[in-house]
């Protein structure tokens, strides 16, 4: 016979109870249950994604021309600075476009910009 204390809902073996003292669930298990469910039933990303879909990851911060107009004028090799003032981006998004091209045009190909 496991006896359980109602204060900090732990046997007397040590092991945490999956109950609470009046046989419900916690609501760490609660909350731990419906992240395990599925986050994307609940809403939590602003879209319900079809089976077989899959998140399409943080929206990019720039559109086509922009990152069009980054690439040309990193071709000319200008300055971080200058091509964050002619294209309204911040510089940290510049040189995330610097160091992955790729990978900046397939965020917008996968969000439709």
């Amino acid at each position: 016979m496991i006896i359980m204390s109602q204060r900090k809902n732990v046997a007397m073996t040590g092991r945490i109870s999956k109950t609470n003292a009046k046989g419900a669930a916690t609501p760490q298990q609660i909350r731990r249950e419906r992240q395990n469910t599925s986050v994307v039933e609940d809403g939590l990303f602003g879209d319900v994604l079809r089976d077989g879909e899959r998140h399409k990851g943080r929206k990019p911060s720039f559109t086509r021309t922009q990152f069009e107009t980054v690439q040309d004028l990193l071709g000319q090799e200008a300055g971080v600075n200058i091509i964050a003032k002619a294209t309204g981006l911040s510089r940290q998004t510049i040189y995330r476009i610097k160091s992955d091209a790729a990978g900046s045009e397939a965020a917008l190909i996968n969000w439709g910009r």
